[in-house]
């Protein structure tokens, strides 16, 4: 669901009884005409019309580095893959629905509490994950409905940048 976000709530709409805030939003085709060195997407849901109202500028200019929040949304990897980037996955976050719901074969690194009093776990996914950008997608969507949340950033890397961040991560 876009705009949720299972960790906690917005202190402007949790202290003012909504549900939501209004906010404007433009394109960053809009507002954006020259490279850009790193942009962070952290909309709960809404990654792959981010990642569409940024095209031209990925086109035209190039974004080197995108660090972006995925729990499976259609598109987001094939979007990274069609445009030259390598993708890198950081530690998942999961959060159960019910605390009797199994985690399954994932190899937990810690549990963590959330601001809205929920437990959380950060791990990595168990070795039986699909390695193919469509199957992990699905892995990611079907543990995302059967958690009460699993998600897990990106680090995508352009193809410019790919020897600098290689030579940096050893």
């Amino acid at each position: 669901m876009v705009g949720y976000s299972s960790g906690g709530f917005l202190d402007a709409a949790k202290q003012s009884g909504r549900d939501t805030i209004e906010t404007e939003v433009v394109a960053i085709d809009d507002v954006v005409d020259q490279t850009v060195g790193l942009m962070k997407i952290d909309v709960q849901g809404g990654e792959m019309d981010v990642l569409l109202g940024a095209r031209k500028t990925i086109a035209n200019h190039g974004i080197d580095l995108i660090y972006c929040e995925y729990s499976g949304q259609e598109g987001v990897l094939e979007f990274f893959f069609e445009n030259g980037y390598t993708v890198f996955f950081t530690e998942h976050l999961l959060v159960q629905r019910k605390p009797d719901d199994p985690i399954f074969s994932w190899h937990i690194v810690k549990e963590k509490a959330l601001s809205s009093g929920r437990s959380a776990w950060t791990a990595w996914p168990p070795e039986t994950m699909p390695r193919d950008a469509a199957g992990y997608a699905d892995f990611m969507r079907s543990e995302d409905r059967r958690l009460m949340s699993c998600q897990t950033d990106l680090v995508c890397v352009s193809a410019g940048l790919l020897p600098v961040f290689s030579d940096v991560m050893r």
